[in-house]
């Protein structure tokens, strides 16, 4: 008499473990599932040089680089990262602001122009083909002092590919937080349109890109409008960009740099953006992107104030 009612106690215990497993598996797929998940925050911030000598309110460029050095800390904390980005392309790319600006604002990425400072070089040439004799004979006798120069020399290249500065028509590709982003610029020339010749900037891009996505996934695509006064309803860049994905890419968010102040802005399917930093103003606007699992699933603009005359805040020695 006994048997029988074991037999259902087992059965009934079974049962109820069968509807609990039944019950929290979602939750314990879910709980899988976020324990995979990746979340990668980026923060973007593009700073734009005044172009003439300005008095400016207080040391702006120090105290942003300071600012932008605990804002990338605290990015790389939550397993993302950060990058300056600084946009002068009236500046020659062998200027040296450019180094100036990667060494004491700590820049990331640098657009510049296309042209290069070489006036001085030219002046020194007269002067070098005269010795010419004298140096050959030291060239003999001391070749390996020489070579400890040229290996001198070479050291600060390997330091711009960190910190590369990007001539207009030059693709190059960053590595932050796990993530490739692409920064294009096309030259003033390039984007010159009439019936005869057509803009030329899209179809360099599009053969840049193909080569070099071959190799590697990209996750973000910027590229600068570098015109004084870029158009806004229909601008040239963004119309490339949207007929680019169409062919190549439809699944890679951009944005496109203006160089002037502009909030962030959606129009016709992409996003565009102005210079977030500039001398003249105490606030800072950043680009705030989140990745998850290397998909970008929001985009926002945040502004903060930097420290100024009239605040009591000492962040800058904390």
């Amino acid at each position: 008499m006994n048997f029988l009612p074991k037999l259902e106690i087992k059965k009934l215990g079974a049962l109820v473990v069968l509807i609990a497993l039944v019950l929290l598996g979602p939750s314990l797929q879910i709980q899988s599932q976020s324990s995979e998940r990746k979340d990668s925050p980026i923060g973007l911030v593009v700073y734009c040089p005044l172009q003439s000598e300005k008095e400016t309110p207080f040391d702006f460029e120090k105290t942003l680089g300071l600012r932008y050095k605990r804002y990338k800390q605290q990015k790389i904390q939550e397993g993302g990262g950060a990058i300056l980005l600084v946009s002068a392309p009236y500046l020659p790319k062998t200027s040296d602001e450019v180094e100036r600006l990667k060494k004491n604002l700590g820049a990331e990425i640098i657009f510049t122009g296309h042209h290069s400072v070489v006036p001085k070089k030219e002046t020194t040439k007269p002067s070098t083909k005269k010795l010419k004799p004298k140096k050959a004979i030291k060239q003999k006798t001391k070749p390996k002092v020489s070579s400890k120069k040229k290996s001198k020399k070479k050291a600060p290249k390997l330091s711009a590919k960190k910190q590369p500065v990007i001539p207009p028509g030059i693709l190059t590709v960053k590595e932050e937080g796990g993530l490739n982003f692409v920064f294009y610029s096309p030259s003033f020339q390039s984007l010159q349109v009439d019936e005869k010749n057509p803009s030329s900037w899209i179809s360099d891009f599009k053969t840049q890109f193909s080569k070099t996505s071959e190799s590697q996934i990209f996750h973000f695509l910027l590229a600068q409008d570098p015109s004084e006064k870029p158009k806004e309803d229909q601008n040239p860049i963004t119309e490339g960009l949207s007929n680019f994905k169409k062919e190549l890419s439809d699944t890679l968010p951009s944005i496109v740099l203006l160089s002037s102040p502009r909030a962030l802005r959606f129009f016709n399917g992409e996003y565009s953006f102005g210079c977030g930093a500039t001398p003249d103003s105490l606030k800072i606007s950043i680009l705030e992107l989140f990745f998850r699992n290397g998909r970008l699933i929001r985009i926002n603009e945040e502004v903060q104030t930097l420290n100024s005359k009239e605040s009591n805040k000492s962040w800058i020695l904390e």
